[in-house]
Protein backbone atom coordinates (compact mmCIF):
# COMPACT_ATOMS: atom_id res chain seq x y z
CA UNK A 1 0.00 0.00 0.00
CA UNK A 2 2.75 2.53 0.89
CA UNK A 3 4.48 1.70 -2.77
CA UNK A 4 1.25 2.22 -4.26
CA UNK A 5 1.06 6.04 -2.41
CA UNK A 6 4.45 6.70 -3.09
CA UNK A 7 3.70 6.18 -7.35
CA UNK A 8 0.30 7.95 -7.52
CA UNK A 9 2.39 10.88 -5.43
CA UNK A 10 4.95 10.57 -8.26
CA UNK A 11 3.02 10.66 -11.07
CA UNK A 12 0.63 13.23 -9.39
CA UNK A 13 3.27 15.81 -9.25
CA UNK A 14 5.16 15.04 -12.45
CA UNK A 15 1.74 16.44 -14.13
CA UNK A 16 1.40 19.15 -11.71
CA UNK A 17 5.11 20.20 -12.60
CA UNK A 18 4.55 20.08 -16.60
CA UNK A 19 0.93 21.70 -15.90
CA UNK A 20 2.64 24.98 -14.08
CA UNK A 21 5.42 25.31 -16.09
CA UNK A 22 3.73 27.67 -18.57
CA UNK A 23 0.06 28.06 -16.42
CA UNK A 24 1.16 31.74 -14.84
CA UNK A 25 2.83 34.89 -14.04
CA UNK A 26 2.89 35.44 -10.83
CA UNK A 27 1.94 38.62 -9.97
CA UNK A 28 3.17 40.65 -6.68
CA UNK A 29 0.56 42.73 -5.19
CA UNK A 30 1.62 44.75 -2.13
CA UNK A 31 0.03 43.12 1.34
CA UNK A 32 -2.76 45.64 2.00
CA UNK A 33 -4.55 44.94 -1.50
CA UNK A 34 -5.44 41.44 -0.95
CA UNK A 35 -8.58 40.98 0.02
CA UNK A 36 -9.38 37.42 -0.23
CA UNK A 37 -7.20 35.20 1.43
CA UNK A 38 -7.06 30.80 0.89
CA UNK A 39 -5.13 29.28 3.64
CA UNK A 40 -4.48 25.39 3.64
CA UNK A 41 -3.67 23.06 6.49
CA UNK A 42 -2.69 19.51 6.55
CA UNK A 43 -3.89 18.46 9.58
CA UNK A 44 -1.77 15.40 9.72
CA UNK A 45 1.29 17.41 10.33
CA UNK A 46 1.41 18.40 13.92
CA UNK A 47 0.79 21.85 14.12
CA UNK A 48 0.25 25.01 16.33
CA UNK A 49 -3.49 25.24 15.89
CA UNK A 50 -4.13 28.18 18.53
CA UNK A 51 -1.25 30.15 16.78
CA UNK A 52 -3.06 29.77 13.60
CA UNK A 53 -6.33 30.59 14.90
CA UNK A 54 -4.75 33.27 16.77
CA UNK A 55 -3.28 34.23 12.62
CA UNK A 56 -6.86 34.00 10.76
CA UNK A 57 -8.72 36.33 13.12
CA UNK A 58 -5.66 38.62 13.00
CA UNK A 59 -6.26 38.66 8.97
CA UNK A 60 -9.70 38.86 9.31
CA UNK A 61 -9.51 42.11 12.12
CA UNK A 62 -7.58 43.54 9.27
CA UNK A 63 -10.63 43.07 6.58
CA UNK A 64 -9.23 40.26 4.55
CA UNK A 65 -11.92 37.87 3.95
CA UNK A 66 -10.26 34.32 4.78
CA UNK A 67 -11.70 30.89 4.06
CA UNK A 68 -9.74 27.75 5.66
CA UNK A 69 -9.52 24.51 3.60
CA UNK A 70 -8.23 21.41 6.03
CA UNK A 71 -6.74 18.19 4.92
CA UNK A 72 -6.78 14.73 7.95
CA UNK A 73 -6.36 11.40 6.72
CA UNK A 74 -6.66 10.44 10.19
CA UNK A 75 -9.91 12.31 11.25
CA UNK A 76 -8.56 15.36 12.88
CA UNK A 77 -10.70 18.47 13.16
CA UNK A 78 -9.61 21.98 13.19
CA UNK A 79 -11.59 23.93 15.39
CA UNK A 80 -11.61 27.19 12.60
CA UNK A 81 -12.08 25.04 9.75
CA UNK A 82 -14.60 25.75 6.86
CA UNK A 83 -13.97 22.85 4.55
CA UNK A 84 -12.59 19.61 5.44
CA UNK A 85 -11.04 17.20 2.49
CA UNK A 86 -10.88 13.75 3.74
CA UNK A 87 -9.64 10.47 1.65
CA UNK A 88 -12.87 9.13 0.54
CA UNK A 89 -13.04 12.95 -1.05
CA UNK A 90 -9.72 12.08 -3.34
CA UNK A 91 -9.63 10.23 -7.08
CA UNK A 92 -6.73 7.10 -7.22
CA UNK A 93 -4.19 9.78 -8.01
CA UNK A 94 -4.54 11.88 -4.70
CA UNK A 95 -6.48 14.54 -6.07
CA UNK A 96 -9.48 15.85 -4.84
CA UNK A 97 -12.96 14.86 -6.72
CA UNK A 98 -14.83 17.03 -8.94
CA UNK A 99 -17.38 18.40 -6.03
CA UNK A 100 -18.22 21.32 -4.04
CA UNK A 101 -15.53 21.18 -2.55
CA UNK A 102 -12.73 21.41 -4.71
CA UNK A 103 -14.98 23.80 -7.24
CA UNK A 104 -15.34 26.26 -4.51
CA UNK A 105 -11.76 26.44 -3.98
CA UNK A 106 -10.11 26.30 -7.71
CA UNK A 107 -12.69 27.93 -9.50
CA UNK A 108 -12.80 30.99 -7.07
CA UNK A 109 -10.07 34.01 -7.87
CA UNK A 110 -8.23 34.21 -5.06
CA UNK A 111 -5.99 37.50 -4.42
CA UNK A 112 -3.37 34.96 -2.13
CA UNK A 113 -3.20 31.31 -1.01
CA UNK A 114 -1.18 30.44 1.86
CA UNK A 115 0.44 26.90 2.15
CA UNK A 116 1.08 26.61 6.13
CA UNK A 117 2.21 22.85 6.32
CA UNK A 118 5.62 21.62 5.92
CA UNK A 119 6.25 18.98 3.45
CA UNK A 120 4.14 17.96 0.88
CA UNK A 121 0.29 16.92 0.48
CA UNK A 122 -1.03 15.60 -2.89
CA UNK A 123 -4.48 16.88 -2.47
CA UNK A 124 -3.40 20.63 -0.92
CA UNK A 125 -0.80 20.65 -3.85
CA UNK A 126 -2.77 19.97 -6.11
CA UNK A 127 -5.35 22.67 -4.73
CA UNK A 128 -2.48 24.94 -4.47
CA UNK A 129 -1.98 24.31 -8.59
CA UNK A 130 -4.64 24.20 -9.88
CA UNK A 131 -6.52 28.04 -8.01
CA UNK A 132 -6.44 31.17 -9.57
CA UNK A 133 -4.37 32.98 -6.99
CA UNK A 134 -2.72 36.25 -7.68
CA UNK A 135 -0.10 35.17 -5.52
CA UNK A 136 0.79 32.01 -3.87
CA UNK A 137 3.10 31.44 -0.77
CA UNK A 138 4.05 29.36 1.99
CA UNK A 139 6.75 27.06 3.91
CA UNK A 140 9.04 25.42 2.06
CA UNK A 141 8.84 22.45 0.10
CA UNK A 142 10.33 20.30 -2.51
CA UNK A 143 7.77 21.24 -4.79
CA UNK A 144 8.74 25.00 -5.08
CA UNK A 145 7.17 25.50 -8.06
CA UNK A 146 4.17 25.61 -6.54
CA UNK A 147 4.82 28.56 -4.62
CA UNK A 148 5.97 32.55 -5.50
CA UNK A 149 7.12 32.95 -2.37
CA UNK A 150 8.50 30.64 -0.04
CA UNK A 151 9.49 30.96 3.80
CA UNK A 152 12.05 28.72 5.30
CA UNK A 153 10.30 26.96 8.54
CA UNK A 154 13.37 25.77 9.86
CA UNK A 155 12.80 24.84 13.41
CA UNK A 156 11.38 27.61 14.73
CA UNK A 157 7.90 27.72 16.10
CA UNK A 158 4.87 28.16 13.48
CA UNK A 159 4.20 31.61 15.37
CA UNK A 160 7.77 32.89 14.03
CA UNK A 161 7.13 31.13 10.36
CA UNK A 162 4.35 32.92 10.17
CA UNK A 163 5.89 36.06 11.31
CA UNK A 164 8.11 35.94 8.79
CA UNK A 165 6.03 35.04 6.02
CA UNK A 166 3.89 38.74 7.15
CA UNK A 167 6.91 40.21 7.32
CA UNK A 168 7.39 38.86 3.87
CA UNK A 169 4.50 40.04 2.36
CA UNK A 170 4.47 43.19 3.91
CA UNK A 171 8.02 44.09 1.76
CA UNK A 172 6.74 43.02 -1.30
CA UNK A 173 4.93 46.36 -2.95
CA UNK A 174 5.48 46.45 -6.49
CA UNK A 175 4.93 44.41 -9.30
CA UNK A 176 8.85 44.61 -9.90
CA UNK A 177 9.70 42.68 -6.99
CA UNK A 178 12.70 40.27 -7.56
CA UNK A 179 13.40 37.34 -5.68
CA UNK A 180 16.53 37.07 -2.54
CA UNK A 181 18.78 33.72 -2.56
Amino acid sequence: MHFYKKFTSYILYKKLAKESENKRKSQKPAFQDLRTIGILINLDVDQDQRGINNWIKELKEMGKQVQVLCYASNGKIFSNGNIQLKPKDLDWLGRPKKNLISDAWINRKWDAIFKIYPGDCPALDYIIASCDAKIKTGFITQRHYLLDIIVDNGSKSLTDNLSQLMHLLYTVKSKSYEPVL
